[in-house]
């Protein structure tokens, strides 16, 4: 996507999520080039938490997976057992992964709790932005 185009998103419904680092939704490789301020990567998830899951860790990570370099920070959110909750974050990936010259960057939103459960993440939408200046 060229600096200031329109976003780029990708939805699923209906992951389960325990212990254990899981994907929720990755943002298809496309065929542009890294803007040279770096990515603007948003996510969403709507989680219901199974029975004695009280914290829930989201990831954006780099390339396709659990394994990618974090970008940002892990965002953790105090849930309460069986209940439901919309958890919204944004990350800045101003890193040479972002503004370098290969094509077809993959993020990935990743999940995890403190217990088995499992919960389930109703939704959840990752999206990306190239960043530009505003002229």
């Amino acid at each position: 996507m060229p600096a200031g185009s329109g976003p780029q998103a990708t939805r699923t419904t209906g992951v389960s999520v325990a212990a254990a680092e899981v994907t929720l939704a990755t943002i298809q490789p496309s065929s542009w080039s890294g803007s040279p301020l770096g990515n603007l990567i948003g996510a969403s998830v709507n989680f219901t938490a199974g029975t004695g899951q009280t914290l829930l860790t989201l990831r954006i990570r780099q390339g396709t997976g659990t394994g990618g370099a974090l970008v940002g920070i892990a965002h953790t959110d105090t849930t309460v057992a069986t209940a439901t909750a919309e958890v919204g974050f944004s990350e800045l990936d101003t890193s040479a992964f972002a503004t370098g010259p290969a094509a077809a960057q993959t993020y990935t939103l990743t999940a995890q709790t403190n217990a088995a459960g499992p919960g389930t993440a109703n939704a959840a939408v990752i999206e990306l932005e190239t960043v530009a200046p505003i002229q």
